[in-house]
């Protein structure tokens, strides 16, 4: 069967299946037994068995995915320490059967395919919430004891074991439609919007229990608000009204209502998108007046406008920001272009993607930035550090139209991450990964 692979190999696969008589995925892979089966254990400690297959459908099938120059995955059905048998999946590089020679950089080659060995992703698939086919998961605690999981208008507090807790609208809300984006460091706060007795969008904490508090709006007109940021502290959270207003809560009270910036009319422009540093420490705008985009950036209570900001004509549609708020990424005409800058908005630079079609979901303190990327054959998810350095991560292998999935958020901490993806039934199911 020829040499088998090295141990270093083997033990950081990307591994999944289920054992026989368990129920675990993913699998981490102990030694190769022979040219298509392992020795594998289940996060409980079980071990077993497992066959290299080409989707998970019986216990002691597991599946591992090896990867073209264009992104196209395979299935592993044969594994030496020089050349890997493939079956498509996604892919129509390689015939069924061809025997490749592999690499683990996951830099792409021609005439090769390559297995991700550089990490050991701890991954975890939940069950959709509670009389549900599917859910979301978007957010979560540094912890990472706790994640919320979205679906339609509906969201849940849930853990790893895979225990949901509904979050519920306030009484008296107009509608029960909420939605949940933000933890606090411990997960014992969730930050979001729901609909108050007036039918407003209104900001909204939620407990551990999923009993709602709805934040006051101003006094006058009212409108609705929509939450853009929470701190680790859960004592300052951020929310927008659409266009015209940024309002700042600390410790549940409104702390300020923020003036427009001066080098605008106060009454003829609008905020294009809204977004706040990781822990709130700044709050960054795209501000429209008569035609022109400038940036602004509010902190210690006034703004700074980025001057440097070179296309005016481009509305900014979306932003992330680092802890500092040094280091931001923006989103120009709806992804038409991205740019980044680390200090601040003194200089610009294309932001490079580090995928074909990478799109940024979430920030964390560090500047580790998740997202989702689109190849020829799939979605996928990824994460990535500042400087440009990637990995693809793992979906649930199986499905049936190619999509893998994506990162909707990460911990503030960069460790967790939280996301979805299709499973064998092509519904969406919450993925948690752990880069530890």
């Amino acid at each position: 069967m020829g040499r088998p692979l090295p141990k270093t190999t083997t033990q950081h696969l990307q591994a999944f299946g289920w054992l026989p008589g368990g129920n675990s995925l993913p699998l981490q892979l102990l030694r190769q037994t022979g040219t298509n089966s392992f020795l594998a254990q289940d996060p409980t400690g079980l071990t077993g068995t497992v066959t290299l297959a080409t989707a998970v459908n019986n216990p002691g099938d597991v599946l591992v995915l090896a990867y073209d120059e264009y992104g196209g995955s395979y299935a592993v059905t044969h594994a030496t320490d020089t050349l890997l048998t493939l079956v498509a999946i996604n892919a129509d590089v390689f015939p069924d059967g061809a025997q490749i020679h592999y690499n683990l950089t996951g830099v792409p080659v021609a005439d090769e395919v390559w297995i991700d060995n550089s990490h050991d992703w701890a991954q975890t698939v939940l069950a959709a919430p509670p009389s549900q086919d599917q859910g979301y998961a978007i957010a979560v605690s540094d912890t990472g004891e706790s994640f919320v999981v979205q679906e339609y208008q509906q969201a849940w507090l849930v853990d790893l074991q895979g225990n949901y807790t509904q979050l519920n609208p306030a009484p008296g809300a107009t509608s029960p439609e909420l939605y949940a984006y933000y933890m606090n460091g411990d997960g014992s706060i969730t930050a979001g919007y729901s609909y108050d007795a007036g039918g407003y969008n209104t900001p909204t904490l939620w407990d551990t229990s999923g009993t709602a508090t709805l934040l006051p709006h101003p006094g006058g007109t009212q409108y609705d608000l929509y939450t853009v940021g929470f701190s680790a502290d859960a004592s300052t959270l951020v929310a927008v009204s659409g266009n015209y207003y940024i309002i700042v809560y600390t410790n549940g009270a409104i702390s300020e209502n923020i003036a427009p910036p001066s080098w605008v009319p106060s009454n003829q422009f609008e905020y294009e998108a809204t977004w706040c540093s990781v822990d709130c420490q700044s709050i960054w705008a795209g501000v429209y007046h008569n035609g022109t985009t400038t940036l602004g950036v509010w902190s210690g209570g006034s703004w700074t406008q980025i001057t440097s900001y070179p296309y005016t004509n481009s509305p900014v549609t979306n932003g992330w920001s680092d802890g500092t708020g040094q280091r931001t990424i923006i989103e120009v005409n709806g992804g038409d272009y991205y740019l980044q800058t680390a200090d601040g908005g003194a200089t610009w630079t294309t932001w490079t993607q580090p995928f074909p079609n990478a799109v940024p979901a979430f920030m964390s303190t560090d500047a580790t930035i998740v997202g989702r990327a689109e190849d020829d054959y799939n979605y996928f998810p990824w994460v990535g550090g500042w400087d440009n350095t990637a990995q693809r991560l793992p979906g649930i292998p199986g499905n049936g139209d190619g999509y893998l999935g994506e990162v909707n958020a990460i911990s503030r901490t960069g460790v967790w991450l939280a996301g979805d993806g299709d499973d064998q039934n092509e519904n969406d199911l919450p993925i948690i990964w752990n880069l530890n």
